[in-house]
């Protein structure tokens, strides 16, 4: 992603469609990490839920320490 980001910032300003390029090719690698993550690489299912519930106590204490 670093070398695509890259490639967007050096090039963008002479080559105006490499900046859709970039959008495109970012959207399709976010959508299929996402789906990775979703179907993959599941953790909860092995850890008995307790994932989900370290990630979402955690970010309600980083909130509510702000």
């Amino acid at each position: 992603m670093l070398a695509v980001f890259a490639i967007f910032i050096f090039f963008s300003a002479t080559v105006p469609l490499i900046t859709l390029a970039c959008a495109f090719y970012a959207f399709i690698r976010h959508a299929v990490d996402s789906l990775n993550m979703i179907t993959l690489f599941r953790k909860e299912i092995d850890s008995q839920c307790q994932l989900i519930e370290i990630v979402t106590n955690t970010g309600l204490i980083i909130t509510l320490s702000y």
